[in-house]
């Protein structure tokens, strides 16, 4: 009776954990091959069929600044030469940009750069136009501004000093108008002194 007791338990147990439920362990993950996440280009400034038909190979950065760099021996006289051949279009008008920033360029010129920067912000994609007025315009537009002032500083200097030269020449006339006058009146005196001892010496 014992042993069928026991057999009967040990039925019940087995049975209790059949009917547990199987924990398995998750399955590895296994990446793809096929998947791939392309960062995006923070050199890339053109984004529409448009914009890249504009700007061509100069929608990269990188190619703004190998230009820079290709050209920033490049005396002005040939860099004008260059300007003044090219076009309309706007990757010219990114070029003569690029050709106008060394420090030789004439401020006439540079003033002129910052209008093409203007009309070419006006055709491009507004990520071309923060580019061209972060790195270009805003330091230009200042550097512009402090050589006006300077201009114009030295120009009221140069008429005060003309002036004061001017003012000084006059004392200097004045002067020497005062001493022929004395010299003259002098003159006079001496005659009038002369024909007073005269007079005196007649009677």
């Amino acid at each position: 009776m014992n042993k069928l007791i026991g057999l009967l338990l040990v039925m019940l147990a087995l049975n209790g954990c059949m009917l547990l439920p199987q924990f398995q362990q998750p399955a590895e993950i296994v990446p793809s091959e096929d998947l791939v996440v392309e960062e995006p280009d923070l050199q890339e400034l053109c984004f529409s069929e448009t914009c890249k038909g504009q700007l061509k190979e100069f929608c990269d950065l990188r190619i703004w600044t190998q230009y820079l760099i290709d050209n920033a021996e490049v005396q002005w006289p040939q860099r004008r030469q260059m300007i003044e051949e090219m076009t309309e279009e706007p990757v010219d008008m990114l070029k003569q940009v690029l050709l106008s920033q060394a420090p030789d360029t004439p401020y006439q010129y540079r003033l002129r750069a910052q209008n093409t920067i203007t009309k070419l912000q006006g055709l491009v994609e507004p990520e071309t136009s923060d580019a061209l007025e972060v790195l270009f315009f805003e330091p230009s537009q200042k550097q512009l501004e402090f050589e006006s002032a300077i201009t114009i500083l030295t120009r009221i200097n140069t008429q005060q000093e003309y002036e004061n030269q001017q003012l000084v020449k006059r004392i200097q006339e004045l002067g020497v108008e005062l001493s022929k006058q004395k010299e003259q009146l002098q003159k006079l005196l001496n005659i009038e002194v002369e024909m007073v001892e005269q007079e005196t010496s007649g009677n």
